[in-house]
């Protein structure tokens, strides 16, 4: 599954990749540092299943980012990574894979990955059924 990180602190995006590459099947596609430069790049590749999205940003929120993909009825599924705990009653409503708290152990992200995956293949096997239904 190729996943981005959204994230406005550089470090988080090198502790994260760091954290990804150790899962099998993961790769990181992009990250950035702002939201409208992930909405940029995601309308230009549709093949990305997961991004790591911090809440608070400047310049456009994790929530409303999470808002926007969900208005477009994106198939990208969506994890806040973020050190505000208060957020996480919000971010549910949107219908998030995950919400981690900053730090992240690499349990809790194996735990969100498979999590992810496992709705990516019921996503698919639907798709794939209700296509050969006569």
């Amino acid at each position: 599954m190729k996943v981005i990180l959204v994230d406005d602190e550089p470090t988080m995006h090198l502790i994260l990749r760091k954290m990804l590459v150790k899962l099998p099947g993961v790769q990181v596609a992009g990250a950035f540092t702002d939201t409208e430069s992930a909405a940029s790049f995601l309308s230009e590749n549709t093949d990305i299943g997961l991004a790591f999205v911090d809440i608070s940003m400047p310049g456009g929120s994790g929530l409303e980012f999470a808002a926007k993909m969900e208005a477009l009825a994106s198939p990208l599924q969506i994890v806040f990574v973020t050190s505000h705990k208060e957020f996480a009653l919000k971010a549910y409503e949107l219908s998030v894979v995950d919400y981690l708290v900053k730090p992240v152990s690499q349990e809790r992200l194996q735990r969100t990955v498979n999590r992810a995956l496992a709705s990516q293949r019921g996503i698919h096997s639907s798709s794939l059924a209700a296509a050969n239904i006569p």
